[in-house]
Order: structure tokens, then C-alpha cells, then sequence
């Protein structure tokens, strides 16, 4: 193809996309966000409610971490914790990992995060219901020589 054949089709497919783009960030009345509540999907896990990750008893909190830890519930449980730390006094953080058996290193972000919240302000952070999987990269990633693992719930 020509260098101006090229252009003139690339020009008119990122045209096209800023329409479709233009469309779907700005729809227009109820119509458009029925639309847009047509093609959302919802997965499993993506409803985010605070009872079902986190559970006080004194000063521990107890985060239930969810199935699979990617940057999204990383991000809630982040989040979440950091203003549960805030507003209680929270002085362990007990992550429990008994349903879990996914997590990236935003996963390994956010627990580090928590630990040097904790260390701040004096207080600890351990890991209960490890299994083999979860165990080995928290051991990869160096989080077991800061946090106390334990295979079992204390």
C-alpha cells in the first residue's frame, strides 16, 4: 500500500473510534444508561461488601481474603482496612487466605502496605490459613520474613 493509502485508512478507523468512544462515554438519557446497564457483566466476586472481608474482634481485624487477589479487590481491601485502621484501634491485622487461591503481586503490594501501616504504629501483621500455593509466593516474595505465616487460623 501506498504511505497516503495508509493514512486515509487509519484516519478514518481512529475517526471511527473516537465516535464509538464519544458514544459510549456520553450516552444521552435513560436509554443510554440502560444500555450500559445491559452491557456491564458481572462477575462473580465483584460485589464489594465490607462484611463479608472484614470482621473486628478487639483490636485485631480480621481481613477474609476473597478467592482471587487481583489490583481490584486489592485495591477495596486497601481501602477498606486502611480506614477501618483509622477510625478503630487496630493492632493486628490477621489476613486470613482460607478461600484463596489467586493473588498477584498487587496482592503482595497491599499486605506490604498494611505491615508497614502497622509497624508505624506498633502493631502486627500475620497471615492464617496458608495453603501451599498462597505460601509459596508469599515466601518468593519475601513477605515471610516480615509477617508470621501460619498454615492453620491462631
Amino acid at each position: 500500500m501506498e504511505d497516503s493509502e495508509n493514512h486515509r485508512l487509519s484516519g478514518s478507523f481512529s475517526g471511527a473510534m473516537a465516535a464509538v468512544k464519544r458514544q459510549s462515554i456520553q450516552p444521552s438519557g435513560a436509554e443510554g444508561s440502560a444500555e450500559a446497564e445491559k452491557g456491564k457483566k458481572i462477575r462473580k466476586g465483584d460485589a464489594f461488601c465490607m462484611e463479608d472481608f472484614f470482621r473486628i474482634d478487639g483490636t485485631d481485624l480480621t481481613v477474609r481474603v476473597p478467592a482471587e487477589l487481583d489490583h481490584h479487590m486489592a485495591e477495596k481491601i486497601k481501602k477498606g482496612s486502611d480506614r477501618l485502621i483509622e477510625n478503630r484501634n487496630i493492632r493486628r491485622i490477621i489476613f486470613d487466605f482460607q478461600r484463596t487461591h489467586f493473588m498477584d503481586s498487587s496482592g503482595i503490594g497491599m499486605i506490604m502496605g498494611r505491615y508497614k501501616n502497622m509497624r508505624f504504629m506498633g502493631g502486627a501483621v500475620i497471615a492464617v490459613n496458608v495453603n501451599d500455593r498462597i505460601h509459596r509466593i508469599l515466601t518468593l516474595s519475601g513477605i515471610y520474613k516480615m509477617i508470621d505465616i501460619y498454615e492453620s487460623s491462631c
